[in-house]
């Protein structure tokens, strides 16, 4: 598959989704996933085109979601990026690449990754929720959103209930051995944040 990509359009046509995005999901997000999957995916020797493409696109429905005028924005996403893609006059058997690692990313529900980029991506998104990033991206989204630091339904309990267990949840060597050195930091965190809540340090 030898086709010219116009990276610098794509990445223009998917950056309007985000905006107004709040901290932890705007396009800082999106081009912090784009680096981290296109250094697993040249570890992995996986296709960076698809990678690249993906990454650009995979969030562009989480707005909508949020709002409540869609069900998953993992599906929209993917749908609406065919749509683009097919605009841009890119090849079919590329397009389905990309709309498969964008329907299979997300964490919580959907379908498991079954191609070499589709788990590149997920372990991508996952490790951006992870390490000193990870920990910002909680804190941004409670504070935009009323929530507490601690107690039930807080920040920290988040942290608790997903973040720790995303290193379960990677599928490639590279994003294993990140997503082991990013929740320790995590767990640092934790441990320093409970002495401190309580004054002992």
């Amino acid at each position: 598959m030898n086709q010219k990509i116009d990276f610098n359009s794509l990445r223009e046509r998917a950056k309007e989704f985000y905006n107004g995005s709040e901290p932890s999901h705007d396009f800082s997000h999106i081009e912090r996933v784009k680096n981290l999957a296109l250094r697993i995916g040249k570890y992995e020797n996986a296709d960076l085109k698809v990678l690249r493409t993906a990454a650009l696109f995979h969030d562009i429905g989480r707005e909508k979601e949020k709002r409540g005028s869609i069900n998953c924005h993992a599906e929209w996403s993917a749908e609406k990026t065919s749509k683009i893609l097919r605009e841009e006059k890119l090849d079919s058997e590329f397009i389905e690449r990309v709309v498969e690692c964008i329907s299979a990313h997300r964490y919580s529900r959907g379908k498991e990754p079954d191609t070499l980029e589709s788990e590149i991506l997920s372990d991508a998104d996952n490790l951006d929720a992870l390490g000193a990033i990870g920990i910002a991206r909680v804190f941004s989204y409670g504070g935009s959103n009323g929530v507490e630091f601690k107690g039930n339904n807080s920040s920290i309990q988040h942290i608790h209930d997903k973040i720790l267990s995303l290193r379960d949840r990677m599928f490639t060597d590279l994003g294993k051995k990140m997503a082991v050195e990013r929740t320790f930091y995590v767990e640092k965190f934790i441990e320093r944040f409970e002495e401190e809540w309580i004054g002992e340090k």
